[in-house]
């Protein structure tokens, strides 16, 4: 179903854009980089699986008011609407869908339509959530090998690690920008490839900085709070904060 501007996911978020410097954690500070940097590319329409471990993603797109949506139970499905809405043109511009899924099998169902968008020369870009790399390998639930799933049906993939000062935001950003390059297909010939970025991510997924889940004695939101202003004062930052 369609939820333009936000529509039923609104609950997830408070109204508004969130601005960085009070983002209650480093997933939702590192989400609403990403998301306002697709926006300013050119990427605008969302197609949205429910999940856990996106949460961080999907708040970010609810909360942008540049942004339109749809919600998709059945990710094969979805990948299939996201490969028509790269197909569309929109007053003879072409268009590209920003698909969101949670880790697991979730992003295994989207390769019917990986395939297809690629065989077609179809942009699409693909952002899934994945377990941190210290829950690989250990029979976690929900964890499959999500890195490189897509092989050579991508123009480009690239898996991130968990949000962390030690990563820093021109660097993510730089990302963004080269991931949206690769897919190409935003001018008037419409010819893209779809490309995956795989975001490791933490708990807390919500948006909201209380106890860690599964280690209460951790405040999600002080790793934001002590490091704020490493994060947010570096000069390219300090730019595009205040650039449109």
């Amino acid at each position: 179903f369609e939820s333009p501007g936000g529509g039923s996911l609104a609950s997830l978020a408070a109204p508004g854009p969130m601005r960085l410097g009070e983002a209650p954690t480093i997933n939702a500070l590192w989400s609403a980089v990403v998301v306002e940097e697709l926006v300013r590319l050119g990427v605008t329409h969302f197609v949205i699986c429910p999940g856990s471990r996106s949460t961080p993603l999907v708040v970010a797109v609810a909360r942008h008011p540049a942004t339109t949506f749809v919600v998709c139970n059945d990710e094969r499905g979805a990948a299939y609407y996201a490969v028509g809405y790269g197909r569309a043109t929109n007053g003879g511009k072409a268009s590209a869908a920003c698909l969101i899924v949670t880790s697991g099998t979730a992003v295994a169902n989207l390769l019917p339509g990986i395939v297809e968008a690629h065989r077609s020369s179809v942009p699409l870009l693909v952002l899934s959530a994945d377990r941190p790399a210290d829950l690989r390998g250990v029979d976690a639930n929900q964890t499959i090998a999500q890195p490189a799933i897509f092989q050579q049906f991508v123009a480009w993939e690239k898996d991130f690690p968990a949000p962390t000062v030690e990563y820093p935001l021109e660097a993510l950003l730089a990302d963004i920008d080269f991931a949206v390059l690769k897919m190409g297909g935003l001018d008037q010939s419409g010819y893209g490839q779809p490309v995956h970025l795989n975001f490791q991510l933490r708990e807390n997924l919500a948006p909201e900085a209380g106890p860690v889940r599964g280690a209460p004695h951790l405040p999600s939101g002080d790793f934001v709070a002590c490091h704020r202003q490493l994060l947010l004062s570096a000069p390219a930052i300090t730019r595009w904060r205040t650039s449109a």
